[in-house]
């Protein structure tokens, strides 16, 4: 995996660690997302032409704009950046904030099944705010070998992670959970 910025480098258990990293969402799903949107949109603005019909379908045709913008813009706005001990996080609101890993108070490993596939996730709470990221987030791996790291020089509170969560992270990192 290519990193935007990879200048502070940790030797640990064999493998180099990037300290700074970002975490965004995949934007493959995104193209599927807009076509969509625009056939309906089609189809809507060619339904405003029956007069018994018209005020429906302008209702309908604002709601599910909104509904759309909501749907492509908020993959896009989410994004965790991590530079050293500073985590800057957006929410999927565009809701903004700074943290220590000090300050994280619990950190929940999760894993999901959706479509026969396995998918593992992690919600991150902190004073200011929590946010969760998956596995299939570009970073995701990066986060898991960070979060482990500041576990063992003490940074992390011990407390914020369970002995599940923190052996199922490390399973994770060592893929031995895919």
């Amino acid at each position: 995996i290519k990193l935007r910025t990879s200048c502070h480098r940790i030797k640990r258990s064999g493998f180099i660690m990037q300290m700074d990293f970002n975490i965004t969402n995949s934007k493959k799903g995104l193209v599927g997302v807009v076509v969509l949107f625009v056939l309906i949109q089609t189809g809507l603005f060619v339904l405003l032409f029956d007069a018994d019909l018209r005020l429906f379908v302008i209702v309908l045709s604002i709601v599910f704009f909104a509904t759309c913008i909501t749907a492509i813009l908020a993959p896009l706005l989410f994004k965790v950046e991590v530079r050293g001990s500073n985590i800057s996080v957006r929410t999927h609101l565009g809701k903004s904030f700074r943290i220590n890993p000090s300050e994280i108070t619990e950190i929940v490993f999760r894993t999901n099944y959706y479509k026969s596939r396995q998918i593992v996730m992690l919600t991150i709470r902190t004073v200011r705010g929590k946010f969760r990221i998956n596995q299939d987030m570009n970073g995701f791996q990066q986060m898991a070998e960070y979060i482990l790291e500041k576990l063992e020089n003490g940074e992390i509170s011990r407390i914020a992670v369970t002995a599940d969560c923190k052996r199922n992270l490390s399973n994770f990192v060592t893929r031995k959970l895919l």
